[in-house]
């Protein structure tokens, strides 16, 4: 019965994200990581998770960060954003993604069985190129997150989650201060760290 609502959950879950997720290699549905075996915790407008049941949560006290990533959409293929700036994009997402796991659980070079190993990406990020600055806009950008068991290397728990911005008066303002665009980075980053820290006592 478990497994038939699991096959059930990831041919809906194909369904409902058909067109809206891109690049995905997971065999078993569009989304991006293979969640067999995972039962769907919840699904709205933001998005979607996904998590192993019986998964002993209380048992885990530290963190391990495989992967922060950040990926972005040039609005002017013509005018690319130059390295240093995609650099330095980069890094303020690293940052701000280490300084909120940690509100979680404190972060661990090592993995032991009581490690959570954790791969924050953020996908999309639209970025327009200027003569001394860039902006960018949270149109289309999604926090995705992989959980696995520091043991078994097993996943725990999936998420995805859209983390644009309400529109004002209905237009998607871009982001351009400097300040601007670290306080965004530092709240996508506070989201993850709530998708993860929800599961934990």
């Amino acid at each position: 019965m478990s497994q038939t609502r699991n096959t059930l959950a990831v041919f809906a879950l194909s369904a409902l994200l058909a067109g809206c997720v891109h690049g995905t290699s997971a065999p078993s549905s569009r989304f991006f990581v293979n969640v067999t075996g995972l039962e769907q915790e919840s699904f709205n407008l933001d998005g979607i998770s996904f998590v192993k049941p019986d998964t002993p949560w209380h048992e885990y006290g530290n963190i391990r960060l495989r992967g922060v990533d950040l990926s972005y959409n040039a609005q002017n293929p013509e005018r690319p954003l130059p390295p240093e700036d995609i650099q330095r994009l980069r890094e303020s997402w690293s940052k701000a993604i280490h300084t909120s796991l940690q509100t979680v659980r404190p972060l661990s070079p090592r993995t032991t069985p009581e490690t959570l190993i954790v791969k924050v990406d953020l996908v999309g990020v639209g970025v327009r190129a200027f003569e001394d600055t860039y902006s960018m806009s949270t149109e289309g950008t999604k926090l995705q997150i992989e959980v696995r068991d520091g043991l078994t290397r097993e996943l725990v728990l999936a998420a995805e989650q859209s983390v644009a911005a309400k529109p004002l008066f209905g237009k998607m303002l871009d982001i351009i201060r400097p300040e601007d665009k670290e306080q965004t980075l530092s709240e996508w980053a506070k989201k993850a760290a709530e998708v993860i820290g929800r599961h934990l006592p």
